[in-house]
């Protein structure tokens, strides 16, 4: 599970969908290429272009060019239990059993090869790096002591 541990790109191009927001009209994607400031300069971008990709094509040259890799701090008690459930064996408590998705997103994030794994991880990047702690050097003891750390979740009284 490298993908969650690359650097940032160096190069000051990157790519990003040109509307998010919007879903997809058929089966390509528009992304907007353009050029990032450097650190303490004026927060404005030069956009090169628009390109009109296939979507995995699309998702690919935008993965290689994120800027912001995966984060530890995106992740929460929660995740981490999550994927403490389905790696460690031992491991069995009824609050952070996983709903079946997520078990099979897990399971698939641990066989993919590792282009597979970045563009999971551009979806789904705190599951991606819990499942990296857990499949690496350590793991199953690391993710352990990791989730145990975390606060636990305050529960929602906002709700009924």
């Amino acid at each position: 599970m490298a993908a969650a541990c690359l650097p940032p790109a160096l190069s000051p191009v990157r790519a990003r969908l040109a509307n998010p927001d919007k879903p997809p009209a058929g089966p390509e994607e528009v992304i907007e290429v353009y050029a990032a400031t450097p650190p303490g300069s004026p927060k404005h971008e030069n956009v090169y272009g628009l390109l009109i990709l296939p979507r995995d094509a699309a998702y690919d040259v935008i993965s290689r060019l994120e800027d912001a890799p995966a984060s530890i701090n995106a992740i929460d008690r929660r995740i981490a239990g999550q994927v403490r459930w389905v790696l460690d064996l031992d491991y069995r408590s009824d609050a952070d059993r996983p709903e079946e998705w997520v078990h099979d997103l897990i399971v698939l994030m641990t066989r993919l090869p590792e282009e597979e794994q970045r563009r999971l991880g551009r979806i789904y990047p705190a599951y991606t790096v819990a499942v990296a702690i857990g499949t690496g050097p350590g793991g199953l003891e690391a993710l352990r002591r990791w989730h145990e750390s975390l606060p636990a979740d305050e529960p929602d009284t906002a709700a009924g």
